[in-house]
């Protein structure tokens, strides 16, 4: 399909914002002119620009008092493409004046994560613009920070994942053991810490220290704390982020996701928010523009955490994000009751023996595609 690259014009959509750049950005047009019955909320706002500019695409926005503003667009600009991506009344409008014409009319379809003809309603060949994690967030009017630097070394991967597969029947105490760990070295700058005989004791009859030992990470000599590894320091101060860490190693591995992101901080002050929050998510994956947030609990998974991960969903306020909790727990023994509760606010919920099978990547994936299916649980 043929058409001009000069100049798109398209409704500015304040609550589908994806809706707001993929057709300029999959089709590099020289020029957008939104028309909106508002100003939008500045950092939005700032966030399209700066997009659109980094792919040398001007924006132009236009306050809509009265209707012919649009005409007097449509009349300067003959070749213009129409976007009627977001069912707005301004877009409805812009659809009738130009649907009797020669212009090319798109729109995103976010369900196909393709843009179609409207005449025709089919898909176009060319790739939708695939979006970094960081860029939707910007979107949405938030920022973001991310500790990926807390992730110990490419190298360190395989120690990681093969640690948390001989953890899992005895998780709980390992995450203790982390917790006692961090009162010793966390305050410690030096990788070799004095250790009273009290624990000493303890941490040499603790089958999760062995384990620790076993791979290199930690020993006791001389009546001190070794850390091998420094590398490590980061998971051994921390017990939530051995979960992070494993889910984000398999996941990149796979090769199925476009991005991941760990101990991720959104921040929504000064956006649009009616009540303006910060969420704290441990692990975000990118697919095909869709996200998925993940709350990674070690154990006790309640309610509460569904109700949490649904309302960060919901903040974010992309219909293409989705929730999944994953936990080191076998919730059919311990909670049965939350698979019911995550179905009905539609949060994914993958725990353990399935979180640690090979396919779990795969089963992350329709978790994020919002396919997701409870197998073999009750309810």
């Amino acid at each position: 399909m043929g058409f001009s690259k000069d100049c798109l014009l398209k409704v500015y959509d304040e609550k589908n914002y994806l809706a707001n750049v993929l057709v300029p950005l999959s089709y590099r047009f020289k020029r957008v002119v939104f028309f909106s019955r508002k100003r939008a909320n500045e950092k939005r706002y700032q966030a399209i620009r700066k997009l659109l500019e980094r792919h040398q695409i001007k924006m132009e926005f236009v306050i809509v008092q009265k209707e012919k503003i649009i005409d007097e667009y449509l009349n300067q600009n003959p070749a213009a493409v129409i976007d009627v991506s977001g069912n707005k009344y301004l877009g409805l409008y812009l659809f009738e004046k130009s649907i009797t014409s020669k212009r090319a009319i798109l729109y995103y379809d976010d369900q196909e994560n393709v843009i179609k003809d409207y005449r025709s309603h089919r898909a176009l060949a060319d790739e939708v613009y695939h979006l970094g994690i960081r860029d939707i967030i910007a979107l949405s009017g938030a920022d973001f920070e991310s500790n990926m630097h807390k992730l110990p070394r490419k190298a360190d991967f395989s120690t990681i994942k093969a640690l948390m597969q001989e953890m899992k029947e005895h998780y709980p105490s390992f995450t203790h053991l982390i917790g006692s760990l961090a009162q010793v070295i966390a305050k410690e700058e030096d990788d070799k810490i004095y250790l009273d005989p009290k624990r000493q004791s303890a941490f040499k009859s603790d089958i999760s220290f062995s384990l620790l030992e076993k791979y290199g990470i930690l020993a006791i000599e001389n009546n001190c704390l070794i850390i091998k590894k420094e590398s490590f320091r980061p998971l051994l101060i921390n017990a939530g982020a051995w979960l992070e860490a494993y889910l984000y190693i398999i996941c990149k591995e796979s090769g199925l996701f476009e991005e991941g992101a760990m101990s991720v901080v959104i921040d929504f002050r000064g956006s649009d928010k009616k009540y303006p929050i910060t969420c704290e998510i441990d692990l975000i994956l990118l697919k095909n523009n869709r996200l998925l947030l993940v709350s990674c609990k070690s154990n006790k998974v309640d309610a509460a955490s569904v109700n949490e991960i649904c309302l960060h969903n919901y903040v974010l306020g992309n219909n293409l994000s989705t929730a999944m909790i994953a936990t080191m727990e076998d919730l059919n023994v311990k909670n049965p009751t939350i698979y019911q509760k995550a179905r009905e606010l539609a949060v994914a919920v993958l725990d353990v023996p399935r979180l640690m099978q090979k396919d779990a990547p795969q089963v992350i994936m329709t978790c994020l595609m919002g396919e997701y299916k409870y197998e073999g649980v009750r309810s």
